[in-house]
């Protein structure tokens, strides 16, 4: 258990709130995933780009935790895309019965979607970066480690 706890009100609240700090954290990855491969065929250097992601402005958990692992290829001992897709559902069930668009929410499905009906939904949510990687023909890596 952690050790940082909110008490979220009546019971399910407490899963809701978990579910909706997954999301952005999903939708942080589907961004990551989406954008390396993009940078890299538009002519930056993986490595730059890696540094700048986990260290600018736009640097979060999401980024600093896989970055690493898709410069390297590591795409293995993470939580699987398909596990995670438990939150999105959840997300999409609470917003159906708001009648809340979710515009942003709902892009990030259709990377997840894709990227497990690409074959990768054992691998962990930073392997969505292969799916664009394919329709864009650019593999991101560094020959190097990532620091």
């Amino acid at each position: 258990m952690g050790e940082f706890v909110v008490h979220c009100g009546n019971v399910g609240m407490g899963q809701l709130m978990k579910a909706v700090n997954n999301i952005v954290y999903d939708v942080n990855i589907a961004a990551v995933c989406e954008i390396l491969p993009f940078a890299v065929k538009a002519g930056l250097q993986p490595a730059q780009v890696a540094e700048v992601l986990t260290t600018g402005n736009a640097r979060s958990f999401a980024g600093e935790h896989f970055v690493p692992r898709i410069m390297e290829r590591r795409f293995e001992g993470d939580f699987s895309l398909r596990a995670a897709y438990k939150d999105i559902v959840n997300i999409q069930e609470a917003a159906a019965q708001l009648d809340a668009s979710l515009p942003l929410v709902e892009a990030m499905v259709k990377a997840y979607r894709a990227a497990i009906e690409s074959g990768f939904g054992d691998e962990p949510k930073s392997a969505m970066v292969k799916v664009y990687e394919a329709r864009l023909g650019q593999e991101v890596r560094t020959d190097r480690p990532f620091a």
